[in-house]
């Protein structure tokens, strides 16, 4: 073994026990399920600091083959073990998030308005999930870090609990959601003569249409004219012109039109 790779070997050892040393408060927050503040930002820090070091002590021998094997197990190092603090404290994110939503759930009343406020808690808890997430993330190391399977995975519960709650408020009799039927819209319009003019009410004229005819069913506005002992059906506009108008004057007593003797 070369000279060049055990002072690599040493240097690469004695950084990674003091970063292990640096950054053992931090699991032991996460052990106790707290979150750690500011922690997108100082691991991207720390890994900087550390990547500056091994740099620096190393920096002569920047060209050794050694030197590009040993920075690599370093740096992925150093980055394994910020990611794994990162979805540690995600995890336990996700289970704040959800029991949260939880005990929001427990002071909303059944009533017309439960979905909406179902949805509103749904919301809350899915912000207060997301802007937790985004401070675990750095800008730089750090940035790659993603969530995504993360919220899937508490949407999907969290709706899946909402609904639970629903159905059993609605088999219990507590809550039924309302179908919304469609509306629809119609006008009825009473005709004001729907039989004709009356006489008693209102005024002819020659453009109204008449028809005299002792058969008609409904019996109303009823003329005779009698000529020649001939009941005849008249209709204005559609006489014979040549037709005397004295024969639609009654010439004769009325009694008698209407008495079968």
């Amino acid at each position: 073994m070369s000279y060049n790779h055990s002072l690599f070997r040493f240097v690469y050892e004695s950084l990674k026990t003091e970063f292990d040393s640096l950054i053992q408060p931090w699991k032991i927050c996460c052990n106790e399920g707290a979150l750690i503040q500011n922690f997108g930002v100082e691991s991207d820090e720390i890994i900087l600091k550390f990547i500056d070091e091994f740099k620096f002590n190393l920096k002569i021998f920047e060209n050794d083959e050694n030197y590009k094997t040993f920075f690599s197990l370093f740096y992925n190092y150093l980055y394994s073990e910020i990611e794994d603090l990162f979805y540690r404290q995600l995890s336990r994110l996700k289970e704040l998030a959800f029991n949260s939503f939880k005990d929001s759930l427990s002071p909303i009343q059944i009533s017309e308005k439960v979905e909406n406020d179902v949805k509103l808690a749904i919301k809350v808890a899915e912000i207060y999930f997301t802007s937790k997430a985004e401070s675990l993330k750095g800008f730089k190391f750090t940035k790659e870090f993603t969530y995504i399977n993360e919220k899937k995975e508490l949407t999907k519960t969290i709706r899946e609990l909402a609904t639970e709650r629903l159905q059993m408020a609605r088999l219990q009799g507590i809550y039924q959601k309302k179908n919304r039927n469609p509306v629809s819209l119609s006008f009825h319009y009473l005709h004001p003569s729907p039989f004709g003019k009356d006489a008693r009410f209102e005024h002819f004229s020659f453009r109204d249409n008449f028809d005299f005819d002792n058969n008609t069913k409904a019996n109303l506005m009823r003329q005779f004219v009698e000529n020649n002992n001939i009941s005849k059906k008249i209709k204005n506009n559609s006489y014979d012109k040549k037709q005397s108008t004295d024969d639609l004057i009654y010439t004769m007593n009325a009694s008698k039109l209407f008495n079968n003797d």
